[in-house]
């Protein structure tokens, strides 16, 4: 893991990101980033929302990789998703990362050992994506959308209190 910009505010005639900071060199350093379909070679996807909801987590829940949500922001489909059942739910201040790593990925100490849990991830990983493929089709996403214009339609009408 890494961060693929340390947005400094740059001076104006430097547009591109920002590898590197005055105030954060001594601690961190900008990585390439992956494009979505590289991702998806990974078997655990973090997502974690920026200043508003991600806009990647819809399709780490198409994926076979297990999502890992930490979010602020309610969503359409809060209700219709269930933690631990489609996704994995991790504390916005990220404490529970290294605890759900090591559930899923086990711990082989000097002295104790703990078994990794991967039949567990690849079944909650499964599950929610097959939420997403019965829910998030296309056909549904442009019927709402068009019920959406029907009805922006309608209050924008003149005539709206005599429409259905």
């Amino acid at each position: 893991m890494g961060f693929v910009n340390l947005f400094c505010e740059s001076p104006p005639q430097e547009p591109q990101p920002r590898t590197s900071c005055p105030f954060t060199a001594p601690h961190f350093e900008a990585i390439d980033g992956l494009i979505m379909t590289e991702q998806f070679t990974n078997k655990h996807l973090p997502d974690i929302d920026g200043n508003s909801f991600s806009g990647q987590y819809l399709g780490f829940l198409r994926s076979t990789s297990l999502p890992i949500k930490a979010t602020l922001w309610r969503e359409w489909h809060d209700s219709r998703l269930v933690a631990w059942k489609h996704f994995v739910p991790m504390d916005n201040r990220y404490s529970d990362w290294f605890g759900i790593m090591q559930y899923f990925l086990g711990y082989e100490g000097e002295t104790e050992s703990i078994p990794a849990h991967d039949e567990a991830a690849g079944t909650i990983a499964s599950s929610g994506k097959e939420w997403a493929e019965k829910v998030l089709r296309k056909e549904d996403m442009q019927v709402y959308v068009l019920r959406l214009l029907f009805e922006y339609a309608r209050i924008s009408d003149e005539r709206r209190e005599k429409m259905g």
